[in-house]
């Protein structure tokens, strides 16, 4: 009796480790495409009141890229499409600080980057690690200016259906953020179409904490992003105006 016991709770162990063991499997092999931005970056670390940077690494979108032979130098800084497995139960090298880092006011969608000041647009795309396996360009967007108006031409080579946004700050200090979208409909496969936005545009802006009243007060164009309802593919792009050649600044004395 004693001996079919320890058999059915041998089977029983065995049984709860295989489907631990399947779910590992399956999400060490969850692959996915994804469109982002390339860019490299590093984490931060404080070091007797001075910032360092270590564990350099290229990030699409804000999901950083883990152990790949893929070359994806070539493509710094520009909107590319990448095929990889996700990489859930991955764990990142511990940063070690050695004191205080110097404290700055950021806004709650900033992000500190090794190259400077990040911002996220929209919410976080569910998972931050990715093994890339492939990855080629991402041309359906372009950018071109044209009196006081910003136009972006998006070519459908996926998606017939997005929403492009452009985002402006604020010409004040700590600014604020704004957007404007326009909606692409049905848009034939290989096709094209222009949309234009305002390259600056006016809000009011009240700080309620210090009882400040701006006004209406100028914002200037940065960025564009894309929203694409792929069930397939998970998009987290936003391309500084300046990469698709549109470079637009505050008038002087605005700031």
């Amino acid at each position: 009796m004693k001996t079919s016991l320890c058999k059915a709770a041998f089977c029983l162990v065995f049984a709860a480790t295989a489907n631990v063991d399947a779910r590992t499997e399956q999400v060490r092999t969850e692959v996915v495409q994804f469109i982002g931005r390339l860019t490299e970056q590093a984490d931060k670390r404080c070091r007797k009141g001075q910032v360092e940077w270590v564990n350099k690494h290229f990030e699409v979108g804000f999901v950083q890229v883990v152990k790949t032979d893929v070359p994806l130098r070539l493509h710094l800084g520009s909107p590319v499409a990448v095929t990889g497995r996700i990489l859930r139960a991955y764990s990142p090298p511990k940063v070690e600080h050695l004191g205080q880092c110097p404290i700055s006011q950021m806004r709650s969608d900033w992000i500190e980057g090794m190259h400077g000041m990040r911002v996220r647009r929209g919410k976080p795309v569910g998972f931050q690690y990715l093994h890339v396996t492939a990855v080629k360009p991402f041309r359906s967007l372009k950018a071109k200016l044209r009196g006081s108006k910003v136009v972006v031409s998006y070519t459908n080579h996926r998606a017939a259906n997005v929403t492009l946004r452009v985002h402006y700050e604020g010409c004040y200090g700590k600014p604020d953020t704004m957007q404007q979208q326009r909606r692409v409909k049905d848009l034939r496969l290989g096709r094209s179409r222009s949309v234009s936005f305002s390259a600056f545009a006016e809000r009011k802006v009240h700080f309620a904490r210090k009882g400040v009243d701006r006004g209406r007060v100028q914002h200037v164009a940065t960025s564009v992003s894309l929203d694409a309802p792929l069930d397939d593919v998970v998009v987290d792009l936003n391309i500084p105006l300046r990469s698709l050649g549109v470079t637009l600044s505050c008038p002087r004395g605005k700031r």
